[in-house]
């Protein structure tokens, strides 16, 4: 059997793997307060859920000759928002290829799946190079909103709303009258 056979007979227990290492192996604490995938229960694991799911199904129709067309945006906005390091932020594509290297151990073996094997390692390579550049973007136009709302002075008047702008203009009322931080 080939290697996009395979894939498609093992697609659900892969991807529910995947899912659960990129979504709860940084934290053991969200692991507990996870409620599957349910679109209402889970918001965010059903979008990374169904973002990964497509990833999938583009890697065996890459396999199988055609061209992927990789969209990571949803995962990549989720992951840029949160408090992780780029490298945390990234590990998805990586995770996938430790989980298909365990699954299909004993198949490596094989010449001809091994050469395709690589080639799939290849592709999920270029999955994460375009990770990487949607993440940089999805920092930058988070730091852009950033120094906009800094600029801006939006939330000034909500010195507990703990927004940029807020803290600004409270650290440089401490700073005025010699309190606080500011000071």
């Amino acid at each position: 059997m080939k290697l996009p056979d395979k894939l498609k007979d093992k697609r659900e227990g892969i991807i529910r793997k995947w899912v659960e290492a990129a979504l709860y192996s940084h934290s053991p604490q969200a692991a507990k307060f996870a409620t599957g995938t349910n679109q209402f229960a889970n918001p965010i694991a059903f979008s990374v859920s169904k973002e990964f799911n497509e990833i999938f199904q583009e890697l065996v129709k890459a396999l199988e000759g055609g061209e992927p067309r990789f969209n990571v945006d949803t995962t990549i906005k989720i992951r840029a928002v949160q408090d992780f390091s780029a490298v945390e932020a990234l590990s998805f594509p990586f995770r996938l290829k430790d989980i298909l290297r365990l699954e299909f151990k004993k198949d490596l073996n094989d010449p001809e799946f091994s050469r395709e094997f690589r080639n799939l390692e290849a592709l999920i390579d270029r999955l994460a190079l375009l990770s990487f550049g949607r993440y940089v973007d999805a920092r930058e136009q988070l730091y852009q909103i950033k120094i906009k709302e800094l600029k801006s002075g939006v939330f000034s008047n909500q010195p507990d709303a703990g927004c940029p702008s807020a803290l600004l203009n409270q650290w440089e009322d401490d700073k005025k009258n010699g309190t606080g931080a500011g000071g």
